[in-house]
């Protein structure tokens, strides 16, 4: 299995390949791939060496991309955070170790570029077990009353148990409280 930094010309079959593996996830959600697509028009947000791809023989069998973000603090923002979404993972080869490959090499990536921490809503139980701890253990919130509401109806759980957080570096987040936001 190969990870590398995703290319222009297979932007389609990216889009393809996340509309397949959202319709067998544990949340499926059919705009995925529009959200991918819209963090890569805008510059503000989309980091290219942080949109990722697992291929064995050429073929996509795992997507990961994150994008810029921030804490809002109360004395004001904290840069160099990043929203983690989507990681995706081709349905036949789950439970194999590529999304935890890919957010190992996604995540050793976003260090040696200098970001502090990296922000996600999913699956407690699976994100635990990558290192991801819920952000409100920081003290970091992400409000979002559509997302919450989402969250809520297609997992029973409340969004607050769902937004992860991970230090890239010992330390990163210790003194950050706030709200997430995205850039």
């Amino acid at each position: 299995m190969l990870i590398r930094k995703e290319r222009e010309s297979e932007f389609d079959a990216i889009h393809a390949f996340i509309i397949e593996a959202f319709k067998t996830s544990e949340t499926p959600d059919d705009t995925v791939q529009d959200y991918v697509r819209a963090i890569r028009e805008n510059p503000s947000k989309y980091e290219p060496e942080l949109a990722l791809v697992a291929e064995i023989d050429g073929k996509i069998i795992g997507y990961i991309m994150s994008m810029k973000s921030y804490v809002e603090t109360p004395s004001g923002r904290v840069e160099g955070m990043l929203a983690v979404a989507p990681l995706a993972v081709d349905l036949e080869l789950r439970k194999q170790g590529i999304g935890r490959k890919l957010m190992n090499e996604m995540q050793r990536i976003a260090a040696e570029l200098g970001y502090k921490g990296a922000f996600l809503a999913g699956n407690p139980d699976y994100y635990t077990r990558l290192g991801y701890t819920p952000s409100y253990e920081y003290d970091i919130i992400y409000e979002d009353e559509a997302l919450s509401k989402a969250i809520y109806e297609l997992t029973g759980r409340e969004l607050r148990n769902c937004i992860m957080a991970y230090e890239l570096s010992d330390g990163a987040l210790d003194g950050v409280s706030g709200k997430i936001a995205l850039i």
